[in-house]
């Protein structure tokens, strides 16, 4: 899943400088061609019309340099940046917001907007002692407008894909050397460790954040942990371990119980007592132990301290 938020502001900047350093040719050669329409149709209406005409001309001139600026300029709205491919030379120009001047046979390749991606995904590790965690977590990234050719060729599906991969990676990496009931306390040191893997150094002393920006166009803003807890399976098998051992705890309490009464019974018929009485019955009546079902209910009572007989039964104790 991809949300985006309002795009930073420093990297856009500095990246129009260097665009708008790049613009000058453009712009002297859109000046002289605006000049020389206003000169042509100046010196055409002096000579059909004289000194009136001169006006007539500059008009004139002036209306068709209004209407060919559109040929001689690109807007290029907010949180975008544009490609343009030059029809002669083959080549591409890369252009932030703003107003700029192109040479008219430069044409529009593609706007790519300068969003802050926010890709959300989840990943299952394997702690140190066995249970498997389900850790979700999310990267914040943008991309870089100078190096938008290498983004294009990615894509952002590919980006967001190469992001999240590494990012569970790194979680994988830190989660199989820890127990999990230490992992699951430890969320901070977790995030502290992936964002330290994007930013540490490679192994040809370059950082991991520098690799990706080469070779997918981004830049990683920030890694976020957003949830620790132990995968579905793990959470089930825990709860019917606990369910157990708790009935197992009140059917040892309900065999001592009995045996203090001077009816001792078995540990399976004090566990299948209570499945019954819990209205959780897995097992027929008859593996409870044969007819006197009665009888055998009431020496349960009595270890959990009814102290009731046949004879009171259905009134209250």
């Amino acid at each position: 899943m991809v949300d985006t938020v309002a795009p930073e502001t420093q990297n856009s900047q500095t990246n129009t400088q260097k665009l708008m350093s790049q613009s000058w040719e453009e712009v002297v050669f859109a000046c002289i061609v605006f000049g020389i329409i206003l000169m042509v149709s100046c010196s055409i209406g002096k000579a059909l019309l004289g000194s009136y005409g001169l006006g007539i001309g500059g008009a004139i001139g002036s209306a068709l340099i209004g209407y060919s600026f559109q040929f001689f300029t690109l807007s290029v709205p907010n949180a975008t940046s544009v490609i343009t491919l030059n029809f002669f030379t083959r080549k591409e120009a890369m252009y932030d917001k703003g107003l700029w001047f192109i040479f008219p046979w430069q044409t529009v390749d593609e706007y790519i907007p300068l969003n802050v991606y926010i890709e959300k995904a989840s990943c299952i590790c394997t702690t140190r002692d066995g249970p498997n965690m389900h850790i979700e977590f999310s990267i914040q990234w943008q991309t870089r407008t100078d190096l938008l050719p290498r983004y294009r060729r990615m894509g952002q599906q590919t980006s967001s894909a190469a992001l999240t991969a590494h990012a569970a990676h790194f979680i994988d990496q830190w989660v199989a050397k820890r127990k999990s009931d230490h992992v699951r306390g430890a969320t901070k040191k977790l995030e502290d460790y992936v964002r330290e893997k994007f930013e540490g150094e490679g192994t040809q002393g370059e950082t991991f954040h520098k690799k990706l920006e080469e070779a997918f166009g981004v830049d990683v803003l920030r890694s976020q942990i957003t949830s620790v807890d132990f995968d579905e399976r793990t959470q089930q098998a825990r709860e019917t371990k606990r369910i157990s051992e708790i009935f197992r705890e009140e059917a040892l309490k309900i065999v001592e119980g009995a045996k203090e009464a001077g009816s001792p019974i078995e540990m399976q018929s004090a566990l299948n007592s209570l499945l019954i009485l819990e209205g959780k019955v897995i097992k027929h009546v008859t593996e409870v132990g044969g007819n006197p079902l009665d009888g055998f209910v009431m020496a349960i009572a009595e270890a959990m301290g009814g102290k009731r007989n046949p004879s009171e039964k259905g009134k209250k104790a």
